[in-house]
């Protein structure tokens, strides 16, 4: 995961603006919403074309 977050934040480094935040502020951010991301992401699983998504049980640990 840390790597795809670095990634994440090389990928965007584009959109960085000095006079709109601090980097390390930027970085928390890219950061903060990737893992989200990532986390929802293996939260959920894909069921068959056009049925949308399904939630997968809170109490089912994420590996």
């Amino acid at each position: 995961m840390k790597q795809k977050l670095f990634c994440s934040v090389w990928l965007s480094i584009n959109r960085y603006e000095e006079s709109r935040s601090s980097f390390t502020t930027f970085v928390s951010q890219v950061t903060k919403y990737r893992a989200i991301n990532l986390i929802n992401k293996r939260l959920c699983v894909k069921c068959g074309s056009g049925a949308g998504l399904l939630f997968i049980d809170s109490a089912v640990p994420v590996t």
